[in-house]
């Protein structure tokens, strides 16, 4: 077969623009429980990565990356809590809280074979691990030295699907889906530790040539209950395992 090495180095720049939180409080985790700010700077990042890529053949083509991000004036999303006259209760708000550096590293595999188990079958899957470290510079002492709230220490990804040509224009197909994340906090902190997320999701149904496509899919198929912070400042559970029908039509 005939193989191929690619290597490549990447170089980018980015800002989020800065702006104002919509609520006012003090804050829950910060030293002191200072206030939350009424606005926020922009935060700038340089972005580098350097990789290379395996092309064996058509079933197999293996890349790894090393990344690196730096960060000025590092946008921190963290908790905080109303005051009496703006009715209590917590909330999210934004803040600059120094530098950061979030660096790493991915290791990918993915293919696809076809005739796979019968004649006209076809098996595809992309496979893709990425290890995160992250440290913030703040002039805030507790802070200096935690790592980034929200970036677990481990993500791991698979997908694939099954496709089989049955008699006249159906495909019978099968396409799974998992996602695992280990690692991390919720809070800037460091105190409120990420659950272990585990999501398997399968999606099978028939396809027509015709444009037509009718499907089951099945969410949280091993039925993991996880915590994760709400966009309104608390915590919620996911929701249990859920299975629905579907049916797409698009014109051929």
């Amino acid at each position: 077969p005939q193989t191929n090495l690619n290597l490549y180095a990447r170089v980018a720049t980015g800002f989020r623009a800065g702006g104002f939180n919509r609520d006012f409080g003090t804050s829950t985790t910060l030293p002191g429980n200072p206030a939350t700010p009424v606005a926020y700077g922009e935060e700038k990042a340089e972005v580098y990565e350097l990789g290379a890529k395996y092309d064996h053949a058509r079933w197999l083509s293996l890349s790894a990356a090393l990344f690196a991000s730096d960060y000025t004036d590092v946008l921190i999303t963290d908790q905080g809590v109303r005051s009496a006259a703006q009715g209590g209760g917590t909330f999210n708000y934004s803040d600059n809280l120094g530098d950061a550096e979030v660096s790493g590293y991915e290791i990918e595999a993915n293919g696809a074979i076809r005739n796979a188990g019968r004649r006209g079958a076809r098996l595809a899957y992309t496979l893709a691990g990425t290890w995160f470290d992250s440290d913030l510079e703040s002039p805030i002492r507790t802070l200096n030295g935690v790592a980034l709230n929200g970036t677990p220490k481990f993500a791991l990804t698979a997908n694939g699907s099954y496709a089989v040509p049955l008699t006249g224009d159906l495909t019978v197909f099968l396409a799974p889906s998992f996602q695992f994340e280990e690692g991390g906090f919720f809070n800037i902190a460091n105190t409120q530790t990420r659950d272990t997320n585990r999501n398997l999701r399968l999606r099978a149904g028939l396809r027509s040539d015709a444009g037509w496509e009718l499907a089951a899919a099945a969410t949280n198929v091993l039925d993991q209950r996880y915590r994760f912070l709400y966009g309104v400042g608390f915590f919620a559970e996911t929701p249990g395992s859920e299975v629905t029908i579907e049916f797409r039509y698009r014109t051929p």
